[in-house]
């Protein structure tokens, strides 16, 4: 009996690391996703940004091409 139960106990021991284990990696791709969503959503508005600055720049210059007649970088 004390046999019995001493194996109930080991597999219960084994089920609750297996599942600590699985809590674990579930939270880890869980922070993995998060981190690289916030990644892709700071890169969208700086990349919108940067080409909105060099599509104004662009225009800027073709103004003062056309009123000034020089080239501008």
């Amino acid at each position: 009996m004390a046999r019995a139960l001493g194996e109930r106990n080991a597999y219960k021991e084994k089920l609750s690391e297996l599942e600590d284990s699985i809590k674990w990696a579930e939270m880890e791709r869980a922070n993995k996703m998060q981190r690289e969503q916030q990644d892709v959503n700071q890169k969208k508005p700086g990349e919108k940004w940067k080409l909105l600055m060099l599509n104004l720049a662009e225009r800027h210059c073709e103004d003062t091409e056309n009123a000034k007649g020089r080239v501008c970088f």
